[in-house]
């Protein structure tokens, strides 16, 4: 066989072989050539965790996958994690056939009273595998879940009763905690009828700090300063009634909400006033002239007895 032919033959045989080792790795490539997409539907998502609330927040999802081989069977295994609540996925196995495309649940469950200041991320995960060749792992799915602010006040003190003589000042340290699950800013007033009742009345109610800003979980310390009326008051003794008014501006603003809570102190007033004269003096000028008429006491009988 002249040379040239045995070249040809040679090339030949070399290109079959180089084709067949080919085929022979393309195979298993195939087989392990699997696409597999996890995909969440909708968004963004929210979460209402609220005393009363359930805090579950649903996202419904796919999976799809692609395989070459028809008939051939790819397991898919699901796992569903959060970082603030817990998280499921339903069903966490699917099994297809030759590829396709399938529906998956994902629930999950806020827990009672988190911060609005950070989100929850949910991430869906796993693992596919087809009939032969080994697992591979699933390009992981998020989502985001806003957690909803709420609003919540509660105003108390350690003396919401207090008595007083008339023309004094009383003072009010109320406590002033923000139940809620996000920075709030509230505005502090005295009920607008009552006020204008005690105004008229000759009383003076300031408010320490009318506009607090506090943070979730936090409280603050409010002084209430009350001025009784200054004019001439003979004899008193009476209850006065004064409501404090506490609303969360941010519910107003962000939501529309009407968030107000009312809590009342009271002030018994008891005795007089006169403008200018000093009790205190009055007092001691009494028991001056008392000890005066008990010294000059036995003088007066000798001279009855006489």
């Amino acid at each position: 066989m002249p040379e040239i032919g045995k070249r040809l033959l040679s090339a030949v045989i070399l290109t079959a072989i180089i084709t067949c080792l080919f085929a022979a790795i393309a195979e298993p490539a195939d087989a392990v050539g699997l696409a597999v997409t996890v995909s969440l539907i909708g968004g963004p998502f929210e979460a209402d965790v609220q005393p009363g609330a359930s805090g579950l927040v649903v996202i419904p999802g796919e999976v799809t996958v692609s395989s070459i081989g028809p008939g051939v069977l790819t397991v898919v295994q699901l796992q569903a994690n959060a970082l603030l609540g817990s998280a499921t996925v339903s069903p966490n196995t699917l099994v297809f056939s030759g590829g396709g495309k399938q529906s998956i649940t994902v629930t999950v469950k806020e827990n009672f009273g988190t911060s609005s200041t950070t989100p929850d991320m949910v991430t869906i995960s796993g693992t596919a595998q087809e009939a032969v060749g080994a697992p591979t792992a699933v390009a992981p799915a998020t989502a985001i879940i806003n957690i909803r602010q709420y609003y919540r006040i509660t105003v108390s003190t350690d003396t919401p009763y207090v008595e007083t003589t008339p023309g004094k000042p009383v003072y009010f340290n109320l406590v002033l905690e923000n139940n809620g699950n996000g920075e709030d800013t509230f505005f502090m007033t005295v009920e607008d009828e009552a006020l204008k009742a005690l105004s008229d009345e000759g009383w003076v109610v300031q408010i320490g700090n009318p506009k607090p800003v506090v943070m979730e979980k936090d409280k603050r310390i409010i002084q209430i300063t009350a001025q009784t009326p200054q004019r001439t008051t003979i004899w008193k003794n009476e209850i006065v009634r004064i409501p404090i008014e506490v609303s969360s501006e941010n519910a107003r603003q962000a939501a529309g909400l009407n968030i107000v809570e009312q809590y009342p102190v009271y002030i018994r007033l008891r005795g007089f006033h006169i403008p200018g004269f000093d009790p205190t003096f009055a007092i001691i000028s009494l028991a001056l002239v008392g000890a005066f008429l008990m010294k000059k006491r036995p003088g007066i009988e000798e001279m009855l007895e006489s």
